[in-house]
């Protein structure tokens, strides 16, 4: 091989390491403009670094499916959370209301407590005063019809049930009940009403000095 140019083997390198250097710089400077546009998850700025929004950025640009923000979020802050003590809970906005109406004082619906037994919801208490208790249903009752719609054995959970119960005032939901002893379902047409909640359930004067008050729990009304 023939050198012809020997200006050319002294140049040759450091134009090879003046364009290394100037690649370098420029796709660094691309890769940052790129990673502050879509928050890529492998360029990370010390300063604002946030692990958790990070992460969320990282699965909805390149998780296999699509997963929305918001469903992310809700996950993320009930695996949080449950790591902390029983009552420390995340409420997401559209659920807000049903928690709150039990501390507010009253709430319209059917005037009933229940819980979810065996795929069933399971009448515990009936309020006093309310439309549960005007038609004739008992402590004990299990709803298995809404609407004529089943809701035994679907897997119904709480919340669900409760927006199937709840409603305006005035407004009618009917029930198939099924009652120990009883051969056939009990049908019931209830109209929702408002429901009073009173958070002291016994109070009085033991002497002239001393007084006794049982909460069952803090509300709106307690006072």
């Amino acid at each position: 091989m023939t050198i012809n140019n020997p200006r050319r083997v002294i140049y040759l390198p450091i134009a090879f390491a003046v364009v290394l250097a100037a690649g370098i710089l420029v796709g660094n400077r691309l890769t940052t403009v790129t990673s502050s546009k879509t928050g890529n998850v492998f360029m990370v700025d010390p300063e604002r670094h946030d692990k958790v929004n990070d992460i969320i950025n990282y699965i909805q640009q390149d998780y296999v499916d699509s997963i929305g923000h918001e469903d992310l979020v809700n996950d993320a802050i009930t695996g949080i959370l449950d790591e902390l003590d029983p009552h420390s809970q995340y409420i997401p906005a559209e659920d807000f209301h049903e928690f709150n109406d039990d501390l507010e004082g009253n709430f319209e619906g059917i005037g009933i407590q229940f819980r979810i037994e065996r795929d069933t919801i399971m009448v515990l208490q009936i309020i006093p005063g309310g439309p549960s208790e005007r038609v004739g249903l008992r402590a004990g009752d299990r709803i298995v019809m809404i609407d004529d719609s089943l809701v035994a054995g679907k897997g119904l959970t709480s919340n669900q049930a409760v927006k199937k119960l709840k409603g305006p005032r005035g407004t009618r939901v009917k029930v198939g009940i099924k009652r120990h002893q009883a051969a056939e379902l009990l049908d019931y047409t209830i109209t929702r009403d408002v429901i009073p909640t009173y958070s002291i359930d016994i109070a009085y004067m033991v002497d002239d000095e001393v007084g006794y008050i049982k909460l069952s729990k803090f509300a709106a009304t307690t006072y």
